[in-house]
């Protein structure tokens, strides 16, 4: 059985084949997009936004989202974005590498202790008469 869901982009429902949240008609797009900028970056290595934005036509937004899902990264001082969690500055992603760190520490120990107490024996409290 197919999920059906809503394109983030363009509104339109499509049966999910993956966890992407993008129709077939705006994935289509959005590697295209993804496409021009990688290869302007390419043959720009260390090119700014403001670069990738007046060369390729892409929006900045556009490539904000890409730093965003960690698609691309910036190099140098400059950080355009900042950590969704302690607001330090990052080169790509949603979280710096601590926090990012913190996460996965929290979460692996949170299955442990499942699968701890999904191995566990159980008996009864009173005794067989």
């Amino acid at each position: 059985m197919s999920d059906v869901r809503t394109c983030s982009i363009c509104g339109k429902e499509f049966d999910a084949d993956s966890i992407k949240s993008l129709c077939y008609d705006c994935r289509k797009v959005d590697r295209h997009l993804f496409g021009i900028i990688r290869d302007f970056l390419y043959d720009n290595p260390g090119a700014s936004v403001n670069d990738v934005v007046e060369h390729t036509g892409v929006t900045s937004s556009v490539v904000l989202k890409y730093l965003r899902e960690g698609r691309l990264e910036t190099v140098g001082e400059i950080k355009l974005l900042n950590c969704e969690i302690c607001g330090k500055p990052i080169s790509y992603g949603t979280k710096c590498t601590d926090c990012q760190h913190k996460m996965d520490h929290s979460f692996q120990a949170v299955a442990n202790v499942k699968e701890r107490n999904t191995k566990q024996k159980m008996y009864t409290t009173t005794k067989k008469k």
